[in-house]
């Protein structure tokens, strides 16, 4: 299954959710938002470099920020509000590539199918093939924007966190001799035509926090992302966008750890194996009734 992350927007909505709010950080309430937020300091590392392709907002309602999604061709929104205390961030990014010389339409073959693709030749200021730091070969392709596209076969990293953590270690990698140099010449590669819409899950970011001394803490509540993304013979384009609620705690609200995904359940004496042992998903999230009536 496809997997994106929309790290750019989600970075810049997470900065203008802090200048909002006058915080100084946001800090993580997991060990997962812990992680990322600590992977993201690296990504904001020369986001500069993006500014003509990005923009970003804040608002007081989520009218405001759905009506800034829908125009700029989103279709995600964010549940109304009824917290006073609360705003939203928003931020997209629209960045479009041309290879340095466009390719040739093609096909690319696995075991059971053909599908679109596209081939570029090797050579110098078009597209190499490298080794990795693990022997794995990585294509690399410019652009005429002056960025790089690297391509590496690899199976699912997994998290939200994993997926960043790869993403950071393929693109910032100081790869190997190229293997064009190593006596394994290739002529040309060839890579699969790319077209996709996804809604990513961000629901892991909720809780997710900005303290201030002598005020209450500013919290995600809602947190919501789509990734548009396109890739030819010609270059590749991506239309992300990245949507959250943030509210601010208050003495009386009501504080909940809600259980919102698939959940590992032990039942027993403490100490001792546990009697059940479980691995429960959605479909049985049931009202059971009556106990007795087992």
């Amino acid at each position: 299954m496809t997997r994106t992350l929309p790290i750019l927007p989600l970075a810049l909505a997470l900065k203008a959710a802090l200048k909002y709010a006058h915080r100084p950080a946001w800090y993580g309430c997991t060990t997962d938002q812990e992680l990322f937020l600590t992977l993201l300091a690296e990504y904001e590392t020369g986001l500069g470099q993006y500014d003509r392709w990005v923009d970003a907002t804040a608002a007081p309602t989520a009218a405001e920020i759905n009506a800034w999604l829908a125009e700029r061709g989103f279709d995600i929104t964010l549940d109304d509000w009824t917290e006073e205390d609360s705003f939203g961030v928003a931020a997209s990014s629209d960045v479009r590539v041309n290879w340095v010389e466009a390719g040739e339409r093609s096909l690319v073959f696995t075991d059971n199918n053909s599908y679109p693709a596209f081939e570029l030749d090797v050579k110098d200021g078009v597209a190499a093939v490298y080794v990795s730091a693990d022997g794995q070969p990585v294509i690399e392709f410019q652009t005429k924007e002056g960025m790089i596209a690297r391509i590496q076969m690899r199976d699912d990293p997994g998290s939200a966190n994993a997926l960043a953590a790869a993403g950071l270690k393929q693109h910032l990698a100081e790869l190997g001799e190229a293997w064009l140099k190593r006596g394994a010449a290739y002529d040309q590669v060839r890579v699969p035509m790319v077209l996709l819409s996804e809604k990513p899950d961000l629901g892991w970011l909720i809780g997710a926090f900005m303290p201030k001394p002598g005020a209450p803490n500013a919290k995600i509540a809602q947190a919501v992302g789509q990734v548009k993304f396109a890739m030819n013979e010609l270059g590749a384009r991506s239309k992300e966008t990245v949507a959250i609620q943030v509210v601010y705690e208050s003495a009386l609200m009501t504080t909940v750890f809600e259980v919102s995904k698939a959940f590992l359940l032990t039942i027993g004496f403490e100490g001792v194996p546990p009697v059940v042992v479980a691995h429960i998903t959605e479909e049985n999230w049931v009202d059971p009734g009556n106990l007795d009536d087992l």
